[in-house]
């Protein structure tokens, strides 16, 4: 359930410290932030694109605050390099991933070859992304987890950030107040849906996704990550009316 923090500041002070309150007092430091995250704007609209498979038609723009992106090869971006997050426009992130970087201007990119959708993002990839939208590169050393217990999540904290060094009241620190969704250990959606129709009606069938150990080529079937799989399937009708659901 935990969330993860990306933080940037130029100059770099060093380190921040991530602190935390149930009430708005009693701040405890939870997380020390070594490491500035690669984020940025994006500099054009990134419109929806196909799951499942390289988008070759759209193009991420963006512009970095600081760092660099580098090209990876397709066996290491199917085994989830250059990662990237992309607020969409309806406030959620995109989690995507390119394979080619090409440097348009100072700290200007142009990436290519993307894979959309990941991690139980297709709503937000539907949405599309406008220009301006925030940007993360997520490397797991600049953007780490933040400590967060089960039974935290969904509750709403109070946090600080604050430069090594200068106290909680200090203007550089920074003040907020976040409620994790725990949307990180829910069941992914199944994918590729197909209907057949056949002598005693129409069949339907999908694959599931696993967060767990699903990624191997090798393996008959895909890992069942919770203790039982169960499913509600819904038969729609003119404006989406639901006309029947059936449980298997």
């Amino acid at each position: 359930p935990a969330p993860r923090i990306a933080a940037y500041a130029s100059p770099w002070p060093g380190s921040l410290s991530l602190m935390r309150a149930p009430d708005g007092s009693g701040f405890q430091p939870i997380l020390t932030v070594n490491l500035p995250a690669t984020m940025g704007r994006l500099t054009a609209d990134l419109a929806p694109g196909p799951l499942w498979v390289f988008d070759t038609a759209n193009t991420v723009e963006l512009e970095l605050y600081g760092g660099h992106l580098e090209s990876r090869n397709r066996e290491a971006v199917l085994a989830g390099a250059n990662a990237l997050a992309v607020r969409s426009s309806g406030g959620g992130f995109e989690i995507l991933q390119f394979e080619q970087p090409e440097l348009i201007g100072e700290r200007q990119y142009r990436l290519s070859s993307l894979l959309r959708g990941q991690k139980g993002t297709e709503s937000e990839m539907e949405d599309g992304a406008l220009a301006g939208a925030d940007i993360v590169l997520l490397d797991t050393a600049s953007v780490p987890l933040v400590p967060l217990s089960s039974e935290l999540a969904g509750l709403e904290l109070s946090y600080r950030l604050v430069p090594q060094g200068r106290a909680l009241d200090d203007p550089s620190s920074l003040s907020f107040v976040h409620a994790a969704s725990n949307r990180a250990v829910r069941p992914l959606a199944p994918v590729h849906v197909q209907a057949e129709r056949g002598g005693s009606g129409i069949t339907l069938s999908w694959i599931r996704q696993s967060r767990i150990s699903a990624g191997s080529w090798e393996q008959v079937e895909v890992p069942l990550g919770e203790t039982s799989e169960a499913y509600e399937v819904d038969i729609l009708g003119p404006s989406d009316t639901v006309l029947r659901t059936l449980s298997t």
